[in-house]
């Protein structure tokens, strides 16, 4: 065998044993309040560059504690029509596309987790085919707890500001 021919074979063998490295394709769009029984957050998030990473079988999110935020738990997960959710845990869900996605896809929006915990960050793993980690990016989310109020009058309100 050529250097050159030995050369390619180690190449090619090196490429396919990389593991899960960093990536960027979740974007957190915004974040709303409700309350219920208790406060909840709904995580508006996209997911951008389908199929820069190689075909996509699904992006699992865990709940993560990035520089001191706090673990957070994950109640529900919708997706747009396309995906489906696979809710394994109180920390782990799993978005899959309807079929594996083997083309380039710009950017899909729609995605709503519920979580309590305001400033929570979650791990994002992107999986190929057979769940093989490819890359994971880590996506932050600032919402915060709501600002209280005090009660008053209008007029003591205007006052304030005379």
């Amino acid at each position: 065998m050529s250097p050159t021919r030995v050369l390619v074979a180690l190449f090619i063998v090196a490429a396919a044993a990389v593991p899960a490295s960093a990536g960027n394709f979740t974007r957190y769009l915004s974040c709303s309040e409700s309350v219920g029984d208790s406060v909840q957050y709904a995580v508006h998030f996209g997911i951008y560059d389908f199929h820069d990473f190689g075909p996509c079988n699904g992006i699992r999110i865990e709940s993560y504690s990035n520089a001191g935020s706090p673990y957070s738990p994950i109640l529900a997960l919708f997706v747009p029509p396309g995906f489906h959710a696979e809710i394994d845990s109180l920390t782990g869900v799993t978005i899959r596309p309807d079929t594996v996605i083997t083309r380039y896809s710009w950017f899909y929006d729609g995605f709503t987790l519920i979580t309590t915990t305001p400033g929570a960050c979650f791990w994002d793993t992107y999986l190929e085919p057979g769940d093989v980690p490819r890359y994971h990016d880590v996506m932050c989310v600032p919402c915060a707890d709501p600002t209280p109020t005090h009660p008053t009058t209008w007029g003591a309100l205007k006052a304030t500001y005379r």
